[in-house]
């Protein structure tokens, strides 16, 4: 049974294919394991013109995944003659981009094992790779593609966004993630993937004063600084980020980069009725994760003042991705609290273990490890079950390890 690894965000190299030797030009490779720092020469490199265009002469594409970060997993998916390949993609551009890129690829790996009958393909994500998978299955739904779906597991998919991704448009997030420089905002702004992870779901963006839910991909609600002309900030992207979160389509001629959502994501209705039994959802929890960003709407000297010093978090997520955005009802939910945040949270040898279960059997163990307290025969064993929707059961999807 073919399996194919979708990495997250910043989990694929980028080569520069003008020069002839293809000189790596991002790679997380050096930071590892805590020795964060700058790895390329100039951050307005990276920059993408419209969303769609590198900048000068730079012809930027995916390459091999990080391997820090995921080589243990793809190695245990290779366990037993599994074939398991990798699919990398430009984590920068639309996520529809990388879908389509995904579909065609999908399409190849099932031709390439097709003998008598169609294989059943079977996916595990990282991140951003959540996303890009569903909006792939998407376009094999509407165009009815001949392909056999197997299992999928997802590793702390951002479906309904993150805080970050605010964060990072406003005032960057320096931890690392693309260097330390202030430069990392003005970059952000030019991906509309990052616009893309804008927080979807209910209460992320809240009036400080009339505690309202405030709509983020709006942008009158937007900090007015940040929406200032000539600041970097693109109000089209943020329109198709609603209409691929959404499934509310948008008109090709309504944004000047010709950037529409003809792929959205598959909507949570019809991904549970054709997928919701052979999937699961995998979280690592015990890390402070935002949630919400109080809004001080009428700041009198910049309008919508995003108060980032009195963001709600809790443990409920891996310090990145948080239940809220994760959970689809009827869906198997499975939460570790694990010792890596998101970024290595693939390292965990309970997350590439449960992955490894899902996949051979259907079914995670709900157990803890062995420790001097559990007797000889411990008691029966239990299974995670399908998420109800109701957060105050989240209790029984997460084992403290």
């Amino acid at each position: 049974m073919p399996i194919i690894f979708i990495p997250g965000i910043k989990g694929s190299e980028l080569v520069d294919t003008y020069p002839i030797n293809f000189p790596v030009r991002w790679s997380l490779e050096d930071m590892v394991p805590f020795n964060f720092f700058n790895l390329f020469e100039e951050e307005e490199d990276f920059l993408l013109r419209d969303g769609l265009y590198d900048k000068d002469f730079h012809l930027f594409r995916e390459w091999k995944p990080i391997n820090y970060a995921y080589g243990r997993l793809i190695k245990k998916l290779r366990e037993n003659d599994s074939h398991c390949y990798v699919y990398t993609y430009d984590w920068r551009r639309t996520l529809e981009r990388s879908a389509e890129q995904l579909t065609e690829f999908i399409r190849h790996i099932s031709g390439k094992h097709t003998q008598k009958t169609t294989p059943e393909i079977s996916f595990v994500t990282h991140s951003m790779g959540g996303l890009v998978l569903r909006s792939a299955l998407g376009l094999i739904h509407s165009l009815d593609l001949p392909i056999k779906i197997g299992r999928i597991v997802f590793i702390a998919p951002p479906f309904r966004g993150v805080i970050g991704a605010i964060k990072s448009l406003i005032v960057g997030e320096r931890d690392g993630w693309l260097g330390d420089r202030d430069g990392y905002r003005k970059l952000a702004r030019s991906f509309p993937s990052v616009y893309q992870l804008i927080p979807s779901f209910k209460n992320a963006l809240i009036d400080s004063v009339t505690k309202e839910s405030l709509d983020p991909f709006d942008i009158d609600n937007w900090q007015a600084n940040v929406t200032q002309r000539g600041k970097g900030f693109q109000n089209s992207f943020l329109k198709n980020a609603k209409a691929f979160v959404g499934h509310e389509q948008i008109q090709s001629n309504q944004s000047p980069t010709n950037i529409s959502s003809e792929a959205p994501m598959l909507q949570e209705e019809t991904f549970v009725q054709y997928y919701g039994d052979r999937t699961l959802i995998l979280l690592g929890t015990n890390h402070k994760t935002p949630w919400q960003i109080p809004v001080i709407v009428d700041n009198p000297k910049n309008r919508n003042w995003f108060d980032f010093d009195n963001v709600e978090e809790n443990s409920w997520g891996d310090g990145r991705v948080h239940l809220k955005s994760v959970a689809i009802e009827g869906v198997t939910l499975a939460a570790f609290d694990t010792q890596r945040g998101h970024g290595r949270v693939c390292r965990e040898e309970t997350i590439y273990n449960a992955t490894k279960m899902w996949l051979d059997k259907g079914r995670v163990l709900k157990m803890k490890p062995r420790t001097r307290y559990n007797s000889v025969k411990r008691p029966g064993r239990t299974y995670f079950s399908k998420w109800n929707g109701d957060e105050s059961s989240f209790k029984s999807h997460r084992v403290n390890l």
